[in-house]
């Protein structure tokens, strides 16, 4: 998995995902952003945070080289997930992305619920109903 520098510049100011950074740096590879591509997206939407402009620049280019495996943008921000459409790329949100590393067993179903019931209260827009279905989903044994 790939992250763009610009996301892991910003997880920096989280204590608690600093805590994991030897696991992110085992999970992700950390990637400088093109910065061309970046003011390309910037000018169509000067409304994006420095982590959207990056997670999708990023995704943009790779997506461009026939990236195998195909590319997908972790975007939950409203905007950051138009402008992906516009682009053509796939997205997902970090819902998707807490189930998808507990699917692959790189965190277990406990911290997988504690990050999903946390989600609100970092001030991500979730519904009781999103948040039973993922719970339900973490559940599975995949």
């Amino acid at each position: 998995m790939i992250l763009a520098k610009e996301v892991f510049d910003e997880l920096k100011n989280y204590k608690e995902i600093m805590k994991i950074k030897k696991i992110l740096n085992q999970i992700f590879k950390i990637y400088d952003t093109p910065k061309e591509i970046l003011k390309e997206i910037r000018s169509r939407n000067d409304r994006l945070g420095l982590g959207e402009l990056g997670v999708l620049s990023l995704a943009y280019y790779l997506a461009r080289q026939d990236f195998k495996p195909s590319v997908t943008a972790i975007i939950d921000d409203k905007k950051g997930r138009k402008v992906a459409d516009e682009l053509g790329l796939e997205k997902h949100g970090t819902l998707w992305l807490i189930i998808y590393l507990k699917k692959l067993k790189i965190i277990d179903k406990e911290k997988a619920k504690k990050a999903v019931m946390k989600l609100p209260i970092k001030g991500f827009y979730i519904t009781n109903e999103e948040l039973k279905k993922a719970i339900a989903e973490i559940e599975k044994d995949c």
